[in-house]
């Protein structure tokens, strides 16, 4: 259910609903609705991506965004429920809300620049509109 905490009717529903669960001893989980990513951060990283790539040397973009996340975030435990073991997965970006996609571009740029020499600008930084026009 989805309940937004700015309006006192939905307020008063959620502990009415929250009461009855505890009452019947329930297990439940309560996860916090954030904004995904903007578009803009989207798109900035996926320039940021391409930048590297060619820097680097990539001949797939692809490669080079999973080798970034790799990288940045390592790479988290999920359990396959078909074979009951624990594997390695990458993060995905299309799950990040915008502090997380925040959180990543800046250390993305911070890295680029310290360990491979790669400028990567934000918007209004020098380099930026060059940047976009070669690669969006």
């Amino acid at each position: 259910m989805f309940y937004d905490f700015s309006k006192t009717f939905d307020i008063e529903r959620a502990r009415a609903y929250l009461e009855k669960l505890i009452e019947k001893k329930k297990k439940t989980e309560i996860t916090e609705k954030r904004p995904k990513r903007t578009l803009s951060q989207n798109d900035l990283f996926h320039v940021w991506v391409a930048v590297l790539a060619d820097f680097a040397g990539y001949e797939s973009r692809e490669d080079c965004k999973r080798d970034i996340k790799r990288v940045i975030l390592g790479q988290r435990e999920c359990l396959n429920r078909l074979t009951g073991e624990v594997e390695k997965t990458d993060y995905e970006t299309h799950l990040m809300d915008t502090k997380e996609m925040s959180n990543l571009m800046d250390r993305f740029k911070a890295w680029a620049m310290t360990e491979q020499g790669c400028y990567l600008p934000y918007k209004y930084e020098l380099g930026y509109e060059d940047m976009i026009k070669e690669y969006n």
